[in-house]
């Protein structure tokens, strides 16, 4: 349970009893990742639902579905996905990389994959809305992403100076992989079998090309790659959902 609330409280806007941190407390929260998803995915799919029942119109409901998982997040998520996409299509050395990562400042290159990605999101959550797509479909796809985001954590040498990073990974053990992926592996079967197969490969597809673009340019992992995994592999799935 502690590791839970942990999960909520630094991932989620949610207020949950305080916890007091511990070294095995990061990777513990890190395993349940998924769950905390959980958490925002119920949220997701029951404000989904509700619109849909009181017949609100597509177009106020299609902007909520795109932008709620942020929103509940603290747009934690996309401030890591600006921040990877300022420094891997920057195509510099990876020292300078490296360091535009860690620059506080919104580059150019941030604001233009930021409108793509919204962009995809308001596309993808129309066409959602107006195929009435199941919400446990909808409450699936933070689940996904956020386990799946975990499971690159922990799988992948962390990048150097990475705080949050190393304390999430120091004291790993193989549990808390497995874990993580049994909450993916039902997940991503519930999403396949409520919103369609599409929804489950274009969200492995682009998870997986993601990781090894980002990896391959930083031969690292943080936080930050984290985030922009967990909003590349949502705006698949919900995407996929209607292809």
């Amino acid at each position: 349970m502690k590791a839970f609330l942990t999960a909520l409280s630094m991932f989620t806007i949610i207020s949950v009893p305080q916890t007091e941190w511990d070294e095995n407390g990061g990777s513990n929260a890190l395993a349940l990742f998924g769950l905390a998803g959980a958490i925002i995915g119920a949220i997701y799919a029951g404000v989904y639902a509700l619109l849909g029942l009181f017949g609100i119109n597509p177009l106020i409901i299609a902007p909520i579905i795109a932008f709620l998982p942020s929103i509940l997040s603290g747009f934690l998520h996309l401030d890591g996905f600006m921040d990877v996409s300022d420094a891997v299509l920057s195509h510099r050395s990876r020292e300078e990389r490296l360091k535009i990562l860690k620059d506080a400042h919104c580059g150019s290159f941030a604001v233009v994959m930021l409108v793509i990605l919204s962009s995809v999101l308001l596309f993808a959550s129309c066409s959602v809305v107006k195929e009435n797509v199941s919400p446990i479909a909808i409450a699936m796809i933070p689940i996904v992403s956020r386990s799946a985001a975990a499971i690159a954590l922990l799988s992948l040498p962390p990048l150097e100076g990475s705080s949050l990073g190393t304390y999430f990974t120091k004291n790993k053990k193989p549990r808390h992989t497995v874990i993580s992926a049994l909450i993916l592996a039902v997940s991503m079967i519930l999403a396949a079998v409520f919103g369609g197969v599409g929804c489950a490969v274009a969200g492995f597809i682009v998870y997986s090309l993601s990781l090894l673009s980002v990896y391959h340019s930083l031969r690292g992992i943080n936080g930050d790659v984290t985030g922009f995994l967990v909003c590349v592999t949502e705006a698949a799935m919900l995407a996929g959902c209607v292809l």
